[in-house]
């Protein structure tokens, strides 16, 4: 029930590009957040300990660069015909993830 109500939620985000383009812009700033010079050597600290490279961030910029309405709906048809059993978190708030069918939540 989950992967179908996944599924189909993606279908009823609003697509268009300005959008797509929002939330790329939004999930960039996790990744290279921006931050005082006295911040530096924390952030640096922090992913080092986590075993986060340069060369993973950079792969990650790239995969959120790469996203775009053809990626979302690969995704999509992902998670419709997946068979192996998978968690995926979705973020967004209460209602429009209810609208989509998933009854599970988990507030963090």
């Amino acid at each position: 029930m989950f992967k179908e109500a996944a599924a189909k939620g993606i279908e009823k985000v609003d697509l268009t590009r300005r959008s797509i383009e929002d939330s790329i812009i939004s999930s960039l700033k996790g990744v290279n957040p921006a931050i005082r010079p006295a911040m530096a050597n924390g952030i640096a600290l922090n992913r080092y300990m986590k075993g986060l490279d340069a060369d993973f961030i950079c792969r990650l910029r790239e995969s959120f660069l790469g996203v775009n309405r053809a990626s979302l709906a690969e995704f999509a048809d992902w998670l419709a015909f997946a068979d192996a059993p998978f968690r995926i978190c979705v973020m967004g708030s209460e209602s429009t993830i209810r609208s989509c069918g998933i009854s599970e939540i988990i507030e963090l």
